[in-house]
């Protein structure tokens, strides 16, 4: 097989686990004890280490601003984040995620992480270290893409 016929395999096949990777993780935000839509997780993780305006939150999840305002008041009454004045543009209002906000998001990160490891915990040895190793070639083929990708504090 020729190496671009190699590459399109893998990419049909990363194409196929992707999807079903994000439908059964957020299969695990859905439990009981914390039911979340999966834009409140997106909304949270996106805040969790940077305020942004609802503006720049609805452009970066490309959803419009007021769909994404009554998401942000439902967080909001859940105590999970909050809005404040920007100090330096009284102007801006900036959407901060708070402590229980923060352990919200740990809470589902760890299950979700847990639900992983129980799924590939049925894998040999020898399998698991060649999933390492591909997730690592994986992880760095697209931290070099993200390095050409505009980040979130240049829009």
């Amino acid at each position: 097989m020729s190496d671009s016929l190699v590459v399109r395999d893998i990419a049909r096949k990363a194409k196929r686990i992707f999807p079903l990777m994000g439908r059964l993780m957020e299969s695990q935000m859905r439990v009981p004890a914390i039911p979340m839509p999966p834009v409140h997780f997106h909304v949270l993780n996106r805040i969790d280490y940077q305020a942004h305006t609802l503006t720049e939150l609805a452009d970066a999840m490309s959803v419009s601003a007021a769909s994404l305002s009554r998401t942000i008041t439902v967080l909001e009454e859940r105590g999970w984040v909050t809005r404040e004045r920007s100090d330096e543009d009284r102007r801006k209002v900036l959407i901060h995620i708070t402590p229980e906000g923060n352990g919200v998001l740990a809470e589902i990160e760890e299950r979700t992480e847990e639900f992983l490891a129980d799924t590939l915990s049925t894998l040999s040895q020898d399998d698991l270290t060649t999933l390492s190793d591909g997730l690592d070639i994986l992880i760095g083929a697209f931290s070099n893409q993200m390095s050409h990708v505009p980040s979130d504090s240049n829009q």
